[in-house]
């Protein structure tokens, strides 16, 4: 970081005393702004993230950019059965049903449970889950692609009310 420094120099009839001023460019100052991050993933086996979707239903598709990091935490327990994850899909936050298309930002953390299957998001604290189901999906999928059948943990984009990640976990009851 390249400090300006500025000597004034304060003269009188007895002494004469300097002070240096540092003074820090604006861009510097950026620097130390602390922006929240969405809770880190399950700690599971980090994989990278697939580019193909599990199946060739084009409902299945995703883009692996939606993944923070590119990767994904492949936890070990068994993922439950695509049924019941679905379902569960459509619960989270009061329920992501037509015509509602996205959490209204009014949670910071959410659930969504049917069987066996427990989705959790969970957004930075001080901030809400406010994620689009097109998006909510495609992490989703991204998830289930690279993971095979296990469960699994992820940060996915633009999941928040001020644009940041939220962490997406898939696990069983």
């Amino acid at each position: 970081m390249h400090l300006t420094v500025f000597t004034i120099a304060l003269a009188s009839l007895a002494r004469v005393a300097t002070a240096g001023v540092a003074v820090a460019p604006r861009s510097d100052i950026s620097l130390f702004t602390r922006v929240p991050q969405a809770p880190a993933p399950a700690k599971g086996t980090s994989t990278k993230v697939a580019t193909t979707p599990e199946t060739s239903d084009p409902h299945d598709n995703f883009d692996p950019k939606v993944i923070i990091g590119g990767t994904v935490q492949c936890l070990a327990a068994t993922a439950p059965s695509k049924n019941d994850q679905l379902i569960a899909e459509l619960s989270i936050c009061g329920g992501i049903k037509a015509p509602i298309n996205n959490c209204p930002g009014t949670e910071q953390k959410s659930t969504g449970t049917s069987g066996k299957a427990l989705w959790t998001l969970e957004a930075a604290a001080g901030e809400k889950i406010n994620i689009f189901k097109g998006r909510w999906e495609e992490c989703c999928n991204a998830g289930r692609a690279t993971c095979k059948g296990k469960a699994f943990s992820l940060q996915c984009e633009n999941g928040t009310d001020a644009g940041n990640p939220v962490t997406i976990t898939l696990s069983s009851v």
